[in-house]
């Protein structure tokens, strides 16, 4: 969904918080609090539980992608989530075990999304792969280095809405 109000253009992304639902050991119950992250309040994201979906506070996922090992790596298993390790370390899979590390940088921006499977290459694998402000996006068969979608994602509360409304999708603008 594209529109143009003259000086931005508008695209429908769906809005999805930061972070990662947690593992249920044991089903809980079958209730259904939510379909999304915005039904949600707060920083809570809407995961399922094993038999519903629930406003559940997840795990903080760190910033930048973990380096991709070429075959398996060292047989460790030193954590299983980013939080468990230390200052901007990330919890990274070896092949064979998980170990922290430090992360890779992700450009900052939006990948745009393609309406149709585009070209079937693989270009790049990480934004750092790509030259200056350009991020690795997905084109629906490989990854080519895209400039980026900036802007704002609104929210409920910066929209001015009521607690009735119920958006399946945000807007996110850009120049």
């Amino acid at each position: 969904c594209h529109e143009n109000d003259g000086n931005h253009r508008k695209e429908a992304v769906p809005y999805v918080k930061p972070g990662l639902c947690p593992d249920f050991d044991d089903m809980a119950f079958c209730e259904h609090e939510c379909d999304h992250d915005y039904d949600c309040e707060a920083d809570q994201k809407c995961c399922s539980n094993g038999c519903g979906n629930v406003c559940t506070t997840p795990f903080k996922v760190k910033p930048g992608v973990c380096p991709q090992f070429s075959g398996p790596g060292i047989c460790i298993h030193e954590c299983n989530h980013d939080y468990e390790c230390e200052r901007n370390q990330k919890c990274c899979s070896t092949g064979c075990g998980n170990v922290c590390m430090g992360p890779l940088r992700v450009k900052p921006g939006v990948c745009p999304q393609f309406s149709s499977v585009g070209l079937c290459i693989q270009a790049c694998n990480h934004d750092y792969e790509c030259e200056r402000n350009q991020k690795c996006c997905s084109t629906g068969c490989g990854h080519v280095c895209t400039a980026p979608l900036r802007g704002k994602i609104l929210t409920k509360s910066t929209r001015n809405s009521t607690s009735t409304d119920v958006f399946d999708l945000f807007v996110l603008y850009h120049d």
